[in-house]
């Protein structure tokens, strides 16, 4: 398989033991009934240039991505990715094993988010930049697009690893209701800002490359290097004063918890929007 450039810098080894990722190797040869609901082949795994430690599983238009890996968590395991091939959004989901604590472990959603951000821009125009609203909401220039989330056992303690973790993420594509478009200027589809997404697996594994490098980073050099790229995206908020900092502890421990107990865009107002 020829590697891109996204994937250049983690080919000599991918150091993400602490999400499980070096287990989904042995995995994909044990889990036959991942496969159910449709799995691209082998040869399409390597034209849309997934990275090998990743295990795409394509769901149906019906499907929830974030549903559907966190009732199968625990026997696809890590390295399982969800995806549903919808003409109206994205929807997808990953599987992950942290060694670490979930208080720490948690903080691994700062690098889904930022790979999320990674993939989006490599599709926008200049003029339309990506940012955050703390902690989960994507926003492109300046409207909701959608979000992010984090998924995990209900029983799991803050001082123990988790079984498994879920990194989900759905982004509203085209709009269909019949008030659209721009009945809400708050929010908006990819395709009203001008990102046009094209292939929908080739997104995915674009997004499967910059999540890769953000979990080694993440990996080696800490929280901190997730959150030093994911602050600047914070857009109109009080950067780091939003979130806090490592002095705090906020960021690692009951804060982040509490606000990725449910995912803001698809909170009140926001219900049924996506």
């Amino acid at each position: 398989m020829v590697f891109s450039q996204e994937q250049t810098r983690v080919v000599r080894r991918p150091s993400c033991d602490m999400i499980g990722l070096a287990k989904s190797f042995t995995k994909a040869n044990h889990n036959h009934k991942m496969w159910s609901s449709g799995c691209p082949s082998r040869e399409c795994m390597e034209i849309l240039d997934f990275p090998p430690v990743f295990r795409p599983v394509v769901l149906r238009e019906v499907q929830d991505a974030f549903a559907r890996a966190c009732g199968a968590a625990a026997e696809v395991g890590a390295g399982a990715l969800f995806w549903v091939g919808r003409f109206d959004r994205v929807d997808l989901a990953v599987v992950l094993e942290p060694e670490a604590p979930l208080r720490h472990a948690r903080t691994c959603f700062y690098a889904g988010m930022n790979a999320l951000a990674d993939a989006i821009a490599a599709y926008a125009p200049p003029e339309a930049p990506v940012s955050f609203s703390w902690p989960d909401r994507v926003m492109l220039d300046g409207a909701l697009v959608g979000g992010g989330r984090l998924g995990c056992p209900p029983s799991s303690a803050e001082d123990v690893p988790p079984d498994w973790l879920v990194f989900g993420a759905t982004l509203r594509r085209v709009s269909m209701g019949p008030e659209e478009p721009g009945w809400r200027p708050t929010l908006a589809s990819l395709e009203e800002v001008g990102v046009e997404l094209g292939d929908h697996g080739a997104f995915v594994a674009r997004f499967a490359r910059f999540f890769l490098l953000a979990l080694h980073e993440w990996t080696e050099l800490g929280p901190e290097a997730a959150l030093r790229r994911y602050v600047p995206r914070l857009g109109g908020q009080a950067s780091a004063a939003a979130i806090g900092g490592p002095a705090q502890g906020r960021w690692t421990e009951g804060r982040l918890a509490d606000a990725l107990e449910k995912p803001s865009w698809l909170e009140g107002d926001l219900a049924g929007w996506l």
